[in-house]
């Protein structure tokens, strides 16, 4: 069993529910905080900030459970499906409100924000759904933060520590 992220040791948090923490996932990125980033580029005309990672919402359905953009699609799918099978209109009731549950997303409240390297970047794009933006006039990639208040040894990422183990 790896207990380690790109020669980084994971918390005991992250190897109890095989995933990369925060914290570790931080210190392979090392990011420079630019928290005022958005506000002077737009305050200087200096290029668009375009969204390349991650959502910048969360949609839930009646349950609470969470879903990203591309999840929340896939399941009002797979309920519009059920629907079109059902026979039951108090199943059909309760899918329908899933549905529009799952259509109006949370926008996530962005806490603090990482001036990041192209390759730190790429790890954030190719292995998680963290936020990522880019700027193609700065030529610079910034990762979003969405928490607070938490140690970031105890927020888990998206990224399997194991995927052996995910399958």
């Amino acid at each position: 069993m790896l207990n380690k992220y790109y020669d980084v040791t994971v918390s005991k948090v992250g190897i109890e529910n095989n995933r990369v923490d925060e914290a570790t996932l931080f210190q392979v990125v090392k990011g420079v905080q630019a928290d005022d980033i958005f506000k002077k580029t737009l305050e200087y005309g200096i290029g668009n900030w375009e969204l390349v990672n991650g959502s910048l919402y969360v949609h839930y359905d009646r349950e609470g459970n969470g879903y990203t953009d591309e999840e929340a699609q896939e399941k009002i799918q797979e309920l519009e499906e059920l629907i079109d099978n059902a026979d039951e209109e108090d199943e059909i009731a309760a899918w329908k409100a899933d549905i529009q549950n799952l259509e109006d997303g949370v926008a996530y409240d962005i806490h603090q924000i990482y001036l990041v390297s192209e390759k730190a970047a790429r790890i954030l794009i190719e292995e998680s759904d963290e936020i990522v933006f880019y700027n193609q006039e700065l030529n610079a990639y910034v990762w979003c933060i969405n928490f607070c208040g938490a140690d970031w040894s105890e927020v888990l990422t998206s990224i399997p520590l194991n995927p052996e183990r995910t399958a």
